[in-house]
């Protein structure tokens, strides 16, 4: 069995040659589910999510949702089969999703409630365990 530090070295070696930018970002709970320790305190207070104001996930089947982090469907904001992304995006759904996320009434929504992003230490909005990848990722 090869370790892990070399398949990702071979890994990232390969990508460089095809011209794929490879990005390694460290885990969270997936919006509670796996199990994982990161720190997580249920206590902290929640924090908007950075997710609704810059992306926008399709599922498999044309349905869109809130976070990648939703793989099974909770919160469908849409359904690319017969809305434009510009509509999904603009549409009622995503903004009274933005709305909840903005005055933290997000603890009914199963998936943003089981995740530990919003109760990370936090850094003009975004999480810190994420802001030197999001900055790399943004220039």
């Amino acid at each position: 069995d090869e370790k892990p530090e070399v398949l990702h070295k071979e890994l990232q070696e390969a990508s460089r040659k095809n011209g794929v930018k490879w990005i390694v970002k460290k885990p969270h709970n997936w919006a509670g589910g796996i199990s994982l320790e990161t720190g997580r305190n249920p206590s902290a207070p929640k924090r908007a999510c950075t997710f609704p104001w810059y992306s926008l996930t399709i599922l498999w089947d044309g349905l869109t949702v809130t976070c990648p982090q939703d793989f099974f469907g909770n919160n469908i904001v849409g359904d690319i089969s017969g809305e434009s992304l510009r509509e999904i995006w603009n549409g009622k759904s995503m903004l009274e999703y933005r709305n909840r996320m903005k005055t933290g009434t997000f603890s009914d929504i199963k998936t943003c409630a089981a995740c530990d992003r919003p109760e990370r230490k936090h850094f003009l909005g975004l999480p810190t365990s994420h802001l030197m990848g999001f900055i790399r990722e943004s220039f």
